[in-house]
């Protein structure tokens, strides 16, 4: 997919999530000087290719994350400015910046990312029925139940 032009919609609300955080404030001119605008909500969802994309009026969906084009994404999560999200091969990337910036990191398994919830910690489900759990932002990663 070209990453300037749209992306497809998505079909379904399956990893869907919304972060007001994302976009800066922008300054709009006023009779009497500058005000500034409130920033924009971004909404970020999955599509039946597994790529993550994001708009900001659901009618126009751009790939966000083009790094790796082999990755099918799973699932998506933001709270704030940060945004999760999780595919095939234990694939987890997140940004702080609502986008601009990702870091991959590893989770260890090799079954795909089903689920990411962020409660006090952040916590993965993977295919293989392992859940893992991180204290520190996914630097590091615990177990919690074996696979059956």
């Amino acid at each position: 997919m070209d990453p300037t032009s749209p992306a497809k919609p998505p079909s379904s609300a399956q990893g869907f999530a919304s972060s007001s955080l994302a976009a800066a404030p922008t300054k709009k001119p006023e009779a009497h000087g500058y005000r500034h605008a409130l920033p924009q909500r971004v909404h970020w969802s999955i599509t039946p290719e597994g790529k993550l994309v994001n708009s900001t009026d659901f009618s126009q969906w751009h790939e966000a994350y083009t790094q790796s084009p082999d990755i099918q994404f799973r699932v998506v999560v933001t709270e704030g400015s940060h945004v999760w999200a999780g595919g095939n091969r234990a694939t987890l990337i997140h940004s702080w910046n609502g986008g601009v910036n990702w870091e991959t990191l590893k989770v260890p398994d090799s079954g795909d990312i089903t689920s990411i919830s962020i409660d006090e910690d952040l916590q993965v489900k993977t295919s293989n029925g392992q859940t893992f759990v991180s204290t520190d932002h996914g630097q590091t990663w615990v177990p919690l139940q074996q696979p059956k």
